[in-house]
């Protein structure tokens, strides 16, 4: 399967060799592919972690990365992005303003 992909011979080639690096965890495969900076996050969750367990703030670091890397989130993403951030206060704003969602917002709050 190497040598196929190291020929190029097949147009599926450049596509086995992007899963190949994807699944190895190869970070830069990974950006690469990734649509969203949320598709990047359980992208690298799932295939860039040698650790069994997934702590909080590795969920901040990655989503800090990811939106480094990758376009701007949408404004009604705001929400999932402060609360994978761990900015309670952000997210309680989010709730509020963005989704106008006072339930939540009071929810979250407590």
């Amino acid at each position: 399967l190497e040598n196929l992909i190291r020929s190029k011979r097949s147009p599926i080639c450049s596509q086995v060799d992007a899963l190949l690096r994807i699944l190895k965890g190869q970070e830069e495969a990974i950006g690469e592919r990734a649509q969203s900076w949320s598709q990047n996050v359980v992208a690298r969750m799932m295939f860039g972690r040698t650790e069994a367990v997934l702590g909080v703030a590795d969920l901040a670091s990655y989503t800090e990365d990811a939106l480094n890397t990758q376009l701007a989130p949408e404004p009604d993403e705001a929400v999932l992005v402060d609360l994978m951030r761990l900015e309670m206060q952000g997210a309680v704003q989010h709730f509020f303003t963005q989704l106008h969602d006072w339930w939540s917002a009071a929810h979250l709050a407590d």
